[in-house]
């Protein structure tokens, strides 16, 4: 074996992995400007429902230590992919394929259970999936990213001038009913700070620097400046309460509700724990940790007491939910050389090794994707798995 093997496979998973998650003809979500494509290539982080009690540094931490995984390790093959519709029936809704007055839309988020939040030229709708009937949420506005969801809660950021000087705006709405507001406004300077991930939980707005700052706190529903959470400079908000203090797109990016990755240190900002990564991981969230290994994909608990080989190559910096991750499916073992015919993306839940594949071309990282059943258009919606 030398490097030039090893380039090469390292360059065979790279083209095969951007061949199966290629961005889409039709997105998810609306085209923005360049620069604004590029604070929104990683959507999402889960708003955990926990009360938000972050009073300062804890001072009794508990360490949990990392485990090396050795490529002896033995693990077990998660189960064959079969249609999503099949294992997931409860996770898979139709979606309308136009508005009733006969309007088209692109998908941004999944609400809830019921509904959708879609962008049309008219403005932000929710759109009750089953009745197809809609509410207006806020007006059109091309430079609207970053929207987070939690406790009956819709926030998302827009750039705009605020007393003739340009502002980021953090925008709030109930979705029961009411009136969008802005909760606060950040001032646009040169090398400024940026509002990075957001989650809502405890009746409050939390929100992390971009710059390493720390995070911040603004209670709802507003309008109130934002309160500095003592004890949290260096750190970044991934999937609340955890921090982490790896400052990367997934840190950083305040759109959406869904992935923690990168290989950093875990802080739980209410008990202190402290999570490090195994030496051999490629990326971790929470509860797992990937890497490479042929063409295979590993997975393992922190602890390694859970194990997974996944057939195929995934992106090992993308957990969704700290549970999910997207793989080509494609088993070099007995694929033909040189021939890499991509399939139909297949999901992995890394907490019971079920896979399913599914008739998208989006993939990723968002908790939700859109699909096709049966030619028709559905929605798959994993928080509901």
């Amino acid at each position: 074996m030398n490097d030039d093997d090893d380039l090469g496979r390292t360059l065979t998973r790279v083209l095969r992995t951007a061949a199966a998650f290629a961005p889409p003809g039709v997105v998810a979500v609306p085209s923005r400007s360049r620069r604004r494509m590029a604070r929104a290539a990683r959507l999402a982080l889960a708003a955990a429902a926990l009360a938000f009690v972050v009073t300062g540094v804890v001072m009794a931490v508990r360490m949990v230590t990392p485990t090396s995984y050795g490529p002896a390790d033995r693990v077990e093959p998660v189960r064959p992919a079969r249609p999503v519709e099949q294992v997931w029936p409860q996770a898979v809704r139709p979606l309308p394929p136009q508005l009733p007055w006969g309007g088209s839309y692109q998908l941004v988020l999944v609400l809830d259970r019921k509904s959708v939040l879609a962008e049309t030229p008219n403005g932000l709708l929710q759109v009750n999936t089953t009745t197809g009937a809609t509410r207006k949420i806020a007006p059109h506005n091309a430079s609207a990213y970053g929207f987070t969801t939690g406790e009956g809660w819709l926030a998302w950021i827009d750039e705009a001038k605020v007393q003739g000087e340009p502002a980021y705006r953090v925008h709030v709405v109930k979705l029961d009913g009411g009136h969008e507001r802005v909760l606060f406004s950040l001032a646009q300077t040169k090398g400024g700070d940026q509002i990075g991930r957001m989650a809502i939980s405890g009746g409050d707005l939390i929100w992390s620097s971009v710059k390493g700052a720390g995070l911040s706190r603004t209670a709802l529903p507003g309008p109130k400046a934002p309160l500095r959470v003592p004890g949290t400079a260096g750190f970044y908000l991934l999937a609340w309460p955890w921090l982490t203090d790896t400052p990367s797109d997934v840190a950083t990016h305040p759109s959406g509700v869904a992935y923690v990755l990168r290989a950093g240190t875990l802080r739980n900002a209410v008990t202190g724990e402290v999570k490090s990564p195994p030496a051999r991981a490629t990326g971790c969230s929470v509860s797992w940790c990937l890497w490479s290994q042929g063409s295979r994909t590993l997975a393992a608990t922190r602890d390694g007491v859970t194990r997974w080989s996944i057939r195929g190559m995934a992106n090992t910096e993308e957990i969704i939910l700290d549970r999910f991750v997207w793989t080509d499916g494609i088993d070099l073992a007995t694929a033909t050389p040189g021939v890499f015919k991509v399939t139909r993306p297949q999901l992995v839940d890394l907490a019971t090794g079920i896979t399913a594949a599914v008739t998208t071309d989006t993939g990723g990282y968002q908790t939700f994707v859109p699909c096709t059943v049966n030619g028709r258009p559905y929605v798959l919606d994993m928080t509901a798995i």
